[in-house]
């Protein structure tokens, strides 16, 4: 039995490219770079090309604006729901009201 693999991504996430910060940091079904076949049908009726970029609209919305509460949300939808990365932790450091700095951690 092989011993589980810590991964670590951090990235600095700007308000300005929120969607393109996010994508070097998210999983790749969730960012649209596996592929359409990872794209939920509501994003699809949305017109949307990646789950993330209909969560990370969707958070806009609904934080005013709040960095850390918008990263919270798009990370809740990317890894929270999703069982591979059950060991998924999340650490968000604000920088300043649009930059936030975040890391991901997962045993995969």
């Amino acid at each position: 039995m092989s011993r589980p693999e810590l991964t670590m991504k951090n990235q600095i996430v700007t308000r300005d490219n929120l969607v393109g910060d996010m994508m070097l940091i998210t999983d790749n079904d969730f960012n649209g770079i596996n592929g359409p076949d990872y794209l939920s049908e509501i994003a699809k009726g949305k017109g949307f090309d990646s789950n993330l970029a209909l969560y990370c609209s969707e958070a806009m919305l609904s934080h005013d604006g709040n960095m850390t509460g918008i990263i919270e949300e798009v990370l809740r939808a990317g890894y929270i729901a999703d069982s591979y990365y059950e060991d998924y932790e999340q650490f968000l450091y604000p920088l300043d009201e649009d930059t936030v700095l975040v890391i991901i951690a997962y045993l995969s």
